[in-house]
């Protein structure tokens, strides 16, 4: 499964593939997450003495000297305050691979690949969950972490086919309710979010988060309109974050504030912010004078690469051809302005430039 050896620094450790690689692979996904090792029986005092450099503040996570993965102790927790930091931890070499993966959130993620005897270990019947396409917890403590329902969240549109069991979905229900939800930076809230939208099929984990009530709670602005539902159930691999942010809150009408709340990137913002307005001109048909509004609005003569994107985003969204406006676009690009620039006043310079590219825009050549 993983063509793992022991190097001079893992020889006699007892060490296990987690996770998502080990997920990923039963699933037969090309993209593998990056590898998380659990370390059973040892201690930070052995860890360290035998090279590897410690990184973690709450609980033991340690660097491998050579490929620099992470290798964490196994460990258990308890939850000693609200939200997705309310955890200790506990350590030790009597901790065993179960108890570990007891802890996690869901039983596909709860499965380990033992390196030196080449078996799968799977406590929790994750195996038997991913070949029925069945999103389960592990145990009833996924309830006191609120980060799990977002997370849940997010594996719904990255796994298409699968299904939540009815049990983990009453107890997302009794999450949104206990009031938890909000105790979650929107950082971390935005960091699952905008990896859901990166999936083939965004529109699970909004439908998802809607059925549980949470949705409200944590993008009260959002409007999924009939086109934005249409639109994040089968997005092109291609179309990169900030257009599918874009696509998500094109009928929002609060976006600036939605933006905010959830910490997004100012390109995403950008992209938000200009998409209604170009889309709302490319609609009604309106003038080439209007049209040329867009490359000013866009600044397309300087972020000619931000306008393609929007651009495009239009003509999937209004089924439009647009290679007119990119044709008149290319022909005010290659406009030589040496002549308008030698105006010293500038506010005349700057009219005299957007005269010349309107008129060109305009006459199309």
């Amino acid at each position: 499964m993983f063509d793992i050896k022991e190097d001079s620094f893992t020889k006699g450790l007892k060490f296990y593939i987690v996770g998502g690689a080990v997920r990923d692979k039963l699933l037969g996904l090309h993209q593998q997450e990056d590898r998380d090792w659990v370390v059973v029986g040892s201690s930070p005092e052995e860890m360290e003495n035998r090279g590897f450099k410690k990184v973690g503040k709450n609980f033991p996570v340690f660097l491998h000297p050579i490929t620099k993965e992470e290798y964490a102790l196994a460990r258990t927790e308890y939850k000693i305050a609200i939200g997705h930091q309310g955890f200790e931890f506990n350590v030790g070499s009597y901790i065993t691979l179960k108890d570990d993966l007891f802890r996690r959130d869901l039983t596909i993620n709860a499965i380990a690949y033992d390196c030196i005897n080449r078996e799968i270990i799977d406590p929790f019947n994750g195996l038997r969950d991913i070949r029925c396409g069945i999103l389960r917890h592990v145990s009833s403590s996924f309830r006191e972490d609120p980060l799990r329902l977002i997370r849940l969240a997010r594996f719904s549109a990255k796994f298409d086919k699968f299904s939540i069991a009815k049990d983990t979905m009453d107890f997302c229900k009794i999450m949104t309710k206990n009031g938890e939800l909000i105790s979650l930076s929107k950082e971390r809230i935005w960091k699952e979010i905008s990896k859901g939208l990166m999936t083939k099929t965004p529109i699970n984990m909004f439908n998802f988060l809607k059925q549980v009530e949470a949705l409200d709670l944590i993008m009260p602005e959002l409007i999924l309109s009939s086109r934005v539902n249409n639109f994040l159930k089968n997005i092109p691999d291609e179309i990169d974050l900030y257009t599918r942010y874009a696509f998500l809150c094109m009928d929002t009408v609060d976006r600036s504030l939605l933006s905010r709340r959830l910490a997004v990137q100012s390109m995403c913002k950008n992209y938000a912010d200009l998409l209604p307005y170009i889309l709302k001109i490319l609609e009604n048909n309106t003038s080439l004078s209007e049209k040329f509004l867009i490359l000013e609005k866009c600044d397309a003569f300087r972020r000619y690469d931000r306008f393609i994107d929007l651009l495009k985003s239009c003509e999937l969204i209004l089924k439009i051809d647009v290679h007119d406006i990119l044709s008149r676009l290319e022909n005010v690009l290659n406009i030589n302005l040496g002549d308008y620039l030698i105006e010293s006043d500038q506010r005349k310079r700057k009219d005299l430039v957007r005269k010349a590219r309107l008129l060109v825009f305009q006459s199309g050549n």
